[in-house]
């Protein structure tokens, strides 16, 4: 599935976990164990139970190639994240470095804690079952009047994985718009299959390489 990003200031997380699909065999793939906390000590408990898609919402991602909106997270939830990013941009002194955006569960435990939310597993487990395997989680940072942006691309083209089964969640910890540079997908292009890419190493392409779809996209459409 392309997507793309950019825009006037925004914050958002995408977390890939690396699956098997219903009524495939299984990969090498282990259970997650979540925390009971979320980002700030709020119990998210009860979101879970309204993130489990129903059937009609399966065939309309499995056809479309991807399904929105979901709240996943309360207003408060969101906050205590927003919270813990912006702490340590205080603390260092500026945005987080490329180096930490990519596999950022790994340096940070709230994100640690955050891709284990009850509600994100739902949302996972009920497209692939109970079996999962996090690949990577990507922290992408968008100031005000940045000129950056992330170009057309599909994830599985450069990540090197042996298959193409990989579900993507994208979440916003703060309000989403076209102005602040919102993700943009084209629905139905997974039907096509890899498409070609080649990198443009520009400076202002948040993705490492400037990984970009080859083909013309029409954003008019």
């Amino acid at each position: 599935m392309p997507c793309n990003g950019k825009g006037t200031g925004l914050r958002s997380l995408c977390g890939t976990p690396y699956v098997r699909q219903i009524g495939e065999p299984a990969r090498a793939t282990f259970n997650l164990k979540w925390s009971n906390l979320s980002c700030d000590g709020a119990s998210p408990d009860s979101f879970s139970s309204t993130m489990v898609l129903s059937t009609e919402e399966i065939n309309a991602y499995r056809e479309g190639g991807l399904f929105f909106p979901k709240r996943v997270l309360s207003v408060d939830e969101a906050s205590g994240c927003l919270a813990k990013l912006e702490s340590y941009e205080s603390d260092t002194g500026g945005p987080v470095s490329g180096k930490w955006r990519y596999k950022s569960h790994l340096v940070f435990p709230w994100i640690n804690r955050l891709m284990r939310h009850p509600g994100m597993l739902a949302l996972a487990k009920s497209v692939l079952g109970e079996e999962l395997m996090i690949w990577t989680t990507h922290l992408y940072p968008k100031e005000a009047g940045d000129e950056r942006f992330i170009s057309w691309h599909q994830d599985s083209a450069h990540w090197g994985l042996d298959s193409n089964k990989v579900l993507t969640i994208w979440l916003a910890l703060t309000d989403v718009t076209v102005a602040n540079g919102c993700m943009r997908m084209l629905p139905g292009s997974h039907h096509k299959g890899m498409v070609p890419h080649h990198d443009t190493w520009s400076p202002n392409n948040i993705l490492t390489r400037g990984q970009t779809i080859s083909e013309q996209i029409n954003e008019e459409d």
